[in-house]
């Protein structure tokens, strides 16, 4: 039976369960149906709700896989992904702290950029590039965040 809920269900649902990251996770696994419900509220916020580095540099890895190949190559960077990303996950973002991309970044280079390369330069082209992919792919903004520590 709640497999077979309307979408709107399932998404007011999921809604209502969005701080809870591990449940939304648990949910995006039980049948297509919940899992298309899931993913839009996992990725409504990711840079809100993913504070560890290592979090971060998945994070970013999955960002940076959904960049068009042409800016990927401009900029040399490439996701460590090991298979190509199932959705499109610019599209679901609605919350966009230009702050927090900034520092996501920071950890990502420091992690995957080689010392000789200029790094201060690769954190702000990587994050423009990321800022401009979301606001481009994003089918609404609830919330931009444009100040910079």
């Amino acid at each position: 039976m709640a497999s077979t809920l309307p979408y709107v269900c399932l998404s007011n649902i999921f809604q209502h369960i969005d701080k809870d990251q591990n449940s939304l996770y648990s949910c995006a696994f039980v049948n297509k149906q919940w899992c298309m419900s899931a993913i839009p509220e996992l990725w409504r916020s990711p840079f809100e709700n993913h504070h560890e580095s290592k979090k971060q540099i998945s994070l970013l890895n999955t960002y940076i896989a959904c960049l068009p190949q042409a800016i990927q190559q401009k900029l040399k960077v490439f996701s460590t992904l090991t298979q190509p990303v199932t959705f499109n996950y610019p599209a679901y973002i609605r919350n966009v702290p230009v702050n927090r991309i900034f520092l996501a970044v920071s950890e990502w280079c420091n992690f995957k950029i080689e010392l000789e390369t200029p790094r201060e330069r690769m954190k702000k082209e990587l994050s423009k590039a990321l800022c401009r992919n979301f606001l481009g792919q994003a089918a609404y903004i609830d919330y931009l965040d444009i100040t910079i520590s």
